[in-house]
């Protein structure tokens, strides 16, 4: 394999549909396919973490990102996946160190990460992962290439767990303002309202605990910690209070998951295939739905979608029997689930997703909702109905929840360069009435929060190309080492008291009161707040609590107060 081709240049976006993130979406893709992807395009990281076919050996080498979007999207997708035939991997043949990325391909896990390359920005700026460290990718079947130069990094680097629907990739930027997932408040949106203002003044630690090779989550005043052994299977789950001045355990059980990672789930712990562990104490249930499915979970519910079109749901209130089971005409095309996921909303106070082109399921019941939609046409939920997107011309259809045409309109979504939403993680689903002055009437009033991407400044190398707009401020979303911040596909959020600006990844109908955490500013001078031996967006860190912040690296945990001590 020779010196992969420098990407498009960021400053001519592509129109079209990037051919890479087709391919890595697609659970069909050959594993030789996604191992030259994986080497080429660390943006496409999060996007192959999430894709139901990536075959195991390549997931158990992205476990090793240190990239937040990487392990959100890891959490995110079902335990047990597609059988692959992966290309047999070479051992690594060297590391490069310092910030240039290793641009080749096959998935060995290397125990020293090196810092990831900026996305193929030619393309619409979609998903790309936080500025973070990947792990090194030697060839398959040659020695390993060349490290490649260092891109800049003042284009906008995008945040979160990387799936969407697909036909929508080529219609431009703006469309995906639309998409913020989800429309139901959760406790994790209190811990953002409640953050402490007294981060402004900085940071201090408080603990540290030596983890070695880990899987970690947080949830408030618990951290749960996964070890694996050498074949990165997960043998050991322990659970430790954090609220004080030193973690304390809390139980330690011991399990046997190939590829296993940690999330929560209303009050149970997914461990991998259909293991449960009671966050309580530990103990062991295996859930009703087999080991071999391929899970979606939103909020405190779970579904899957068999080939044969037949669709079950589980609650995580008796994980242990089946919610509802429907047939869904469509439903085993639909992405495995993972477009699905990124395709609901809150209608009438009830969960509700996409489970095919065509039919939105309501979670709590399986009650089915037909949509009139087209071959050419694509759906996009909305807080109180759906915005139905004709690919072809400038034409647009709004259904109310329940399926019936109330609006119709046409208009253009804003170019790469013009001012767009922002989604805020308390108010992530837009309305049909934004909606309709957005595309119509480039209306963004009703937006706490605006965002424009200034190419020119990108051109010239001055700073980070992203400034935001909150109100009478301006903000410019950049790292302390001067890295952009965007959350084109995840989220913003203010402090209750408008003191905090942060970036976090998450889930609005999250049962767990925590959220990732990639971007943290005083809004009295538009600084990062500074956590020292901790890099934001470079390393997993998570806000635990409004005055807590638990971040990983390297094998070794550390907390964080607010203030300087």
């Amino acid at each position: 394999m020779s010196t992969p081709p420098l990407p498009p240049s960021p400053h001519q976006p592509q129109t079209g549909p990037d051919p890479d993130l087709l391919a890595a979406l697609s659970p069909s893709t050959p594993p030789s396919e996604q191992q030259r992807i994986a080497g080429e395009r660390p943006d496409l990281h999060a996007v192959l973490a999430a894709n139901p076919g990536t075959y195991p050996e390549l997931l158990g080498w992205l476990r090793e990102s240190h990239d937040p979007a990487v392990q959100a999207a890891l959490l995110n997708r079902s335990d047990a996946q597609p059988d692959a035939a992966a290309p047999a991997p070479l051992p690594p043949t060297g590391l490069t160190t310092g910030s240039a990325p290793v641009a080749t391909s096959a998935p060995v896990v290397s125990s020293a990460p090196v810092v990831g390359s900026a996305p193929s920005a030619g393309y619409p700026q979609y998903n790309a992962p936080i500025s973070g460290s990947y792990p090194q990718v030697p060839s398959a079947g040659a020695p390993g290439l060349p490290a490649a130069p260092r891109r800049r990094r003042h284009a906008p680097l995008l945040i979160g767990a990387a799936v969407v629907v697909l036909a929508l990739v080529g219609a431009g930027w703006g469309v995906w303002a639309l998409l913020g997932r989800g429309g139901a408040s959760s406790s994790a949106a209190e811990t953002l309202q409640d953050v402490s203002s007294d981060w402004t003044e900085g940071s201090h630690k408080i603990w540290k605990l030596d983890v070695d090779d880990a899987a970690i989550a947080v949830n408030g005043n618990q951290m749960i910690v996964g070890s694996y052994n050498r074949s990165h299977n997960l043998t050991r789950v322990t659970a430790y209070d954090i609220s004080g001045s030193e973690p304390e355990e809390q139980w330690e059980v011991k399990v046997d998951q190939e590829y296993g990672n940690l999330s929560y789930w209303g009050d149970w712990i997914r461990v991998g295939d259909n293991q449960l562990l009671k966050a309580s104490d530990g103990t062991s249930v295996e859930a009703d739905w087999d080991e071999d499915d391929h899970l979606s979970f939103i909020g405190t519910y779970a579904w899957h979608c068999d080939t044969r079109d037949h669709c079950t749901g589980w609650s995580a209130s008796d994980p242990t029997t089946p919610l509802w089971e429907q047939e869904v005409d469509g439903s085993a095309d639909w992405g495995y689930g993972d477009v699905a996921y990124y395709g609901w909303a809150v209608h009438d106070g009830a969960l509700v997703t996409l489970v095919a082109k065509d039919t939105a399921i309501r979670l709590e019941d399986g009650t089915l909702t037909e949509l009139d939609i087209d071959n050419d046409e694509q759906v996009v939920p909305l807080a109180d109905g759906w915005l139905v997107i004709d690919n072809d011309d400038e034409e647009m259809r709004v259904l109310s929840p329940s399926g019936e045409q109330i609006d119709a309109f046409e208009g253009t979504f804003p170019d790469f360069d013009e001012e767009r939403y922002a989604t805020t993680f308390d108010s992530p689903r837009i309305t049909v009435a934004q909606a309709r002055a957005y595309v119509v009437d480039k209306d963004l009033s009703s937006s706490a929060i605006t965002s424009r991407y200034d190419p020119d400044k990108d051109k010239r190398d001055d700073g980070c190309a992203i400034t935001l707009t909150i109100g009478e401020r301006t903000i410019v979303p950049s790292l302390e080492d001067g890295e952009c911040v965007s959350a084109e596909n995840s989220w913003y959020s203010l402090s209750s008291d408008d003191s905090l600006l942060m970036a976090v990844t998450g889930h609005p109908a999250q049962t767990n009161v925590s959220m990732g955490l990639v971007g943290m500013w005083s809004m009295a001078d538009g600084k990062p707040v500074h956590f020292a031996g901790s890099d934001l967006g470079e390393q997993l860190m998570w806000l635990a609590t409004p005055s807590l912040v638990i971040a990983y690296d390297d094998g070794q945990v550390t907390a964080y107060a607010p203030g300087k001590k």
